[in-house]
């Protein structure tokens, strides 16, 4: 009898500290005390009132609130014997990452962390209340995963609308909810100068992207920093715009393109999900966040190169999941077409493109080597074509190779730190005469944002020989034993919003940067300005509602797919992971990037959402456990 009211001790005073734990994540502040405030002489005195500043509980409505913690615990906690390892690997990443990006966010640094032990000693009980609540939330999420049992629809509209016309129905529910940013966005809208450099290109007009580039013709200002078929695209409907004398509408039918192929591949999205008979609700819900979410119709309507490798990527994905679940798919020559058309526009659209291809199909190959010749086949077709696109066509047009400076980010991000921290004596002078030959090492501790890398890898000097770069990363990797710390945390200042999801950045884009310039005078109507203004303002409004607020932080729909690849390894699915593996490859990308938390560069990974909802959910019904396609486990 004892040992039982022991153990029941033991238990109620655990799910008390852990809710109690949970509490602080809301009461707890983790900002820095000002030493010379306080009064106290002795330390304990002075440590009373550090807590007195930091901790702000006296609060009624924390006691309904622990209540809930502590009821909520106690159902979900001690359910089951095993400890879900996935699970406690992926809450301890999420509650560094909420503890460390709130130190960043507020202090470019993680002194909110390691400024002192009483400041690691608060960022440490944070850390307890996130990993508690992360870890109970993502172990009843893959519970409720593994019992969950497919409902069939019955409803006569619904049936209607995504099973007998699963295609054109959501077009048309789509495009309809789309006009008002059609119309009233007209012509469309820009990602701050890009687009303008890429005309002025075309038309032959110096332009911010010459700064970094050595021409190979001085005829041709076309070059690689965009990827050349983009840039075409918008030189054809210039030229349209042109012969009739409206710059504008040229660049309305290139906006009028977009939206029709963007629309066009999210009612695709739809028509998978009816072929894999994913539960109706996913199919509503990914209809309703296609059509009101704001983010996809201000991306679709952007003159910018992100929407079509958004929405290639998307279907690139869904080719690697049909190619995972029917091998027989190999034989068939459309499906073989489609794919390395697929592969190889998505290399054409985007410099990176490459990478989110070869990189997950080369994977894709080991983890199939029964077929390795096809596939390889398959992934050659495209790369080839590719490569002599950029190394032999583009060239023989005088059309130039982009800056390499675009590759940098992070290297020339970390020097700049380390000079802005220690000042220009940081490095020697022989230190500093190598990094100024292909920097401005005078203005780098001015030019340092400590959230975007471009101030600084933008002034790489374009007469820069490979031999300068060279020499620069033999300083750059000797000084990374001298300054460990700010090299780690220039890295982490500048992707730490990628993972954070309280950071929200703006999203979508409401004007024509550059083009309203005395040369083509392209701009927005001015008499439909109170109506993107009331778009833009429903648009803030919705994302900062509570909860579905959420859908517009990059940070969240990160950890959302780290969530979903958790759980395919949770069921063993290995080959599943495989399938998203393109937006793993843009996970490293956005990493690498020169802005931090930027939708521009995690877009793919955000208009996959629904997928990967679909992809888990559709491992979770297979009644094995186990897919059983041809390529998994071949039949005898």
């Amino acid at each position: 009898m004892k040992k039982i009211i022991d153990k029941k001790y033991i238990k109620v005073t655990l799910l008390a500290v852990m809710a109690f734990l949970s509490l602080c994540v809301f009461c707890v502040d983790l900002d820095l005390i000002d030493i010379e405030s306080l009064e106290s002489g002795s330390r304990i005195g002075k440590f009373i009132e550090k807590c007195i500043e930091s901790f702000n509980g006296y609060n009624v409505a924390y006691i309904p609130m622990f209540i809930a913690f502590y009821y909520f615990y106690s159902k979900n906690y001690f359910k089951g014997k095993k400890v879900n390892k996935v699970a406690v690997i992926l809450s301890i990443f999420f509650s560094l990452a909420m503890v460390f990006g709130y130190s960043y966010q507020h202090d470019n640094s993680w002194n909110l962390v390691f400024g002192s032990m009483f400041q690691f000693m608060k960022a440490l009980i944070v850390a307890l209340g996130y990993y508690i609540m992360f870890y109970i939330i993502i172990k009843i999420l893959y519970e409720k995963l593994d019992q969950y049992k497919y409902v069939e629809n019955k409803n006569k509209v619904l049936n209607f609308i995504f099973e007998k016309h699963a295609f054109i129905m959501p077009f048309i529910i789509i495009l309809l909810l789309w006009l008002p940013y059609i119309i009233f966005f007209y012509p469309g809208t820009t990602p701050g100068g890009d687009v303008r450099d890429e005309i002025y290109c075309l038309y032959h007009i110096d332009n911010y992207t010459l700064k970094s580039i050595n021409l190979i013709s001085e005829d041709v200002y076309v070059n690689m920093h965009h990827p050349v078929i983009h840039t075409a695209m918008l030189g054809l409907f210039m030229k349209i715009g042109e012969a009739v004398n409206n710059y504008s509408f040229g660049l309305f039918l290139y906006t009028l393109l977009q939206v029709i192929l963007t629309i066009a591949t999210l009612s695709y999205v739809l028509v998978w999900m009816k072929k894999r008979n994913i539960p109706m609700w996913i199919r509503v819900v990914t209809l309703t966040i296609f059509a009101l979410l704001s983010f996809i119709p201000l991306f679709a309507i952007n003159l910018g190169k992100e929407m079509y490798s958004s929405i290639l990527t998307i279907l690139y994905i869904l080719l690697l999941c049909d190619l995972t679940l029917d091998s027989e798919k190999l034989k068939k020559k459309s499906f073989n077409i489609t794919l390395i058309i697929v592969m190889l526009l998505l290399m054409l659209f985007r410099n990176d493109g490459i990478y989110r291809v070869a990189i997950p199909f080369i994977v894709f190959i080991l983890a199939n080597r029964k077929h390795w010749r096809r596939l390889l086949i398959l992934l050659l077709i495209p790369i080839i074509i590719y490569e002599l696109y950029s190394s032999v066509l583009l060239p023989s047009l005088k059309i130039s190779k982009g800056s390499i400076r675009e590759m940098l980010s992070i290297p020339f991000q970390q020097t700049a730190r380390t000079v802005a921290v220690h000042g220009k004596d940081a490095y020697n002078e022989d230190e500093q005469e190598i990094i100024n030959k292909i920097l401005d090492y005078d203005s780098m501790a001015e030019d340092y944002d400590s959230s975007s890398a471009d101030p600084v890898k933008n002034k790489l000097k374009k007469e820069a020989t490979s031999e300068d770069l060279i020499e620069y990363f033999k300083v750059w990797f000797k000084n990374f034993f001298k300054y460990p710390t700010d090299y780690i945390q220039a890295t982490l200042n500048n992707t730490y919003q990628y993972f954070y999801p309280d950071q929200s950045k703006r999203v979508g884009y409401t004007t024509l940067d550059g083009l309203d310039d005395g040369i083509f005078n392209i701009t927005l109507n001015e008499n439909t300005e109170g109506e993107r203004a009331t778009i833009y303002n429903v648009h803030k409004a919705i994302r900062d509602l509570p909860v579905i607020g959420m859908i517009y932080s990059v940070g969240f729909h990160i950890d959302f797919l780290l969530i979903a690849i958790g759980y395919l390894i949770h069921k063993k699915e290995y080959r599943m992971i495989i399938v998203l593996m393109p937006l793993l490859v843009t996970i490293l990308i956005c990493i690498a990037s020169p802005i931090n938390g930027h939708w521009r560069y995690a877009l793919p990974i955000i208009m996959s959402f629904p997928i990967i909802i679909s992809i888990i959910m559709y491992v979770a019904l297979n009644e094995k456990g186990k897919l059983q396609t041809n390529l998994i486990k071949e039949k005898n």
